[in-house]
């Protein structure tokens, strides 16, 4: 099981999700360098995108399935730690919708009981007109014969009176346990504090359930006016010793980031964004292309 969790303000979007994979039926930890999150910028978007249930879609690990699709091509194990390639340009709308119908084809040709994405992130118009961007968020579930969207409501903090929530697959938390963790929330005042609660919840629920992983990846939105995108490995201190860290797939309209191990971080820079990983280490060291093992069978 894959815990996420994504909390959604007018000063920004925090998603933290826990790296732990599983074999099905056991508790034993399977392909140690999985990543669970993507950053994708589209045409008229930024978001973050995690997935819970099946841990491989068709013969690819799930990750790798969503990057294929949003990027609009397959390609063989990377060789470099970053690719000049071209992603098809799509709205988020569109993007979400593309997911669907293809998650939808692969689920009906396979005996997985859930698999889930959520999607979290900031959205603009398209239009010429100044508007102000909004919150994005939309999930994608599996629902026994088919996979259904939902999306938050369009003018969503004026309707529910709030201009914040969490966001989260329901199944993966308990409701009670959710309110508690917004009622933390609503104490905080400064974004690092705020995620740090969501790590901690997510390494208090690990310490009850050996499914979900006390390692957690953190990205940081940033509201769309300061054009940035914080990424975070945060390690737990429970399994590496190296000062690794870990990468997530980042895909923007003119470059890709494949899943890598690196010491010290990194700046992306497309178009007027800047997306960059977070670490102690100064500098940038890359150590190895994350190699992703085959599909159990």
């Amino acid at each position: 099981m894959t815990l996420i969790l994504s909390h959604v303000a007018r000063y920004g979007v925090i998603h933290v999700s826990d790296r732990l994979l599983t074999l099905r039926g056991t508790n034993a930890s399977f392909d140690a360098h999985s990543n669970k999150a993507l950053l994708y910028l589209c045409t008229d978007a930024i978001v973050a995108i995690g997935y819970t249930g099946i841990a491989y879609v068709g013969d690819s690990p799930a990750d790798v399935w969503i990057a294929h699709q949003l990027i609009g091509k397959e390609f063989e194990e990377p060789s470099h730690f970053g690719l000049p390639l071209q992603s098809e340009p799509r709205n988020i709308v569109s993007a979400v919708e593309l997911l669907r119908t293809r998650l939808e084809s692969e689920m009906r040709r396979t005996s997985a009981a859930e698999f889930g994405i959520l999607v979290t992130g900031w959205k603009w118009p398209q239009r010429k007109k100044p508007k102000r961007a909004e919150p994005f968020v939309a999930t994608v579930r599996w629902n026994g014969d088919h996979m259904a969207t939902e999306t938050l409501p369009r003018y969503w903090r004026y309707v529910r009176g709030r201009d914040e929530l969490l966001a989260c697959i329901p199944a993966n938390i308990e409701h009670h346990r959710a309110e508690e963790v917004m009622k933390s929330l609503n104490q905080c005042s400064d974004s690092v504090s705020m995620r740090n609660i969501l790590i901690e919840t997510i390494r208090s629920i690990s310490g009850e359930n050996a499914t979900v992983g006390p390692d957690c990846m953190s990205i940081m939105l940033t509201p769309p006016n300061l054009l940035l995108a914080e990424i975070e490995f945060v390690f737990s201190g429970s399994g590496l010793s190296h000062g690794e860290v870990y990468a997530p797939w980042v895909i923007t309209p003119g470059y890709v980031h494949a899943p890598s191990i690196l010491f010290g971080g990194w700046e992306i820079h497309d178009g007027p964004w800047t997306i960059y990983l977070k670490d102690d280490v100064r500098g940038f060291a890359p150590w190895a292309i994350q190699k992703r093992p085959k599909r159990p069978r």
